[in-house]
């Protein structure tokens, strides 16, 4: 009968790729702090806008960004539990009789402190690429946001002063028709 061999034993002390992050809180790149931006159109016509490279949501423009810094360190690890699924094996350092636990994957675990270590580095590095790519999307986003909002609302406004001449006009039509019925008529009447 084959026989299954696991990478690590119940029991052994080894090495675990731990991942953390710390949060720091800058000035927005967009308004440095100022919570609005100025928008130079080609024309001349300068619009001061709610920065939206620092607002979150639907909340107010906050002034800053808040910039997220990936670190992987290496920590000891017991595993007490092995788990099998997907053809991938899974530890987890709580007791078997336990019922709520994680599990690590056998891709971060390590038997030698320096590959740990390397392994470390090669997803710091990864998920801070990852961290900085989103972070450029998404100012990059933001930033065609406040573009499309300058647009959108001076076509609503030229779209507007259109219909209020329009409405405007109307009106000077009907008070012309109520002023000639006061005297009595139109001229075509005479």
């Amino acid at each position: 009968m084959p026989a299954l061999e696991i990478p690590f034993a119940i029991g052994e002390t080894v090495w675990c790729s731990e991942p953390a992050s710390t949060r720091e809180r800058l000035p927005c790149p967009d308004c440095d702090g100022a919570k609005t931006v100025k928008m130079l159109l080609g024309n001349g016509e300068v619009y001061t806008l709610p920065c939206r490279g620092c607002q979150v949501g639907c909340d107010p423009s906050r002034g800053y960004v808040e910039v997220v810094t990936w670190s992987y360190e290496p920590r000891k690890f017991t595993p007490r539990r092995v788990d099998m699924s997907c053809g991938e094996f899974h530890y987890s350092a709580a007791s078997p009789e336990a019922t709520c636990f994680g599990y690590v994957d056998t891709s971060k675990m390590f038997h030698d402190k320096a590959e740990c270590e390397a392994d470390c580095e090669r997803r710091a590095k990864e998920a801070q690429e990852g961290e900085d790519q989103r972070m450029f999307w998404n100012l990059k986003s933001k930033r065609k946001d406040m573009a499309w909002s300058v647009h959108y609302w001076r076509s609503q406004a030229i779209k507007f002063r259109k219909e209020l001449a329009w409405v405007e006009a109307r009106l000077h039509v009907s008070k012309e028709k109520k002023a000639d019925a006061a005297r009595g008529g139109t001229d075509a009447d005479a």
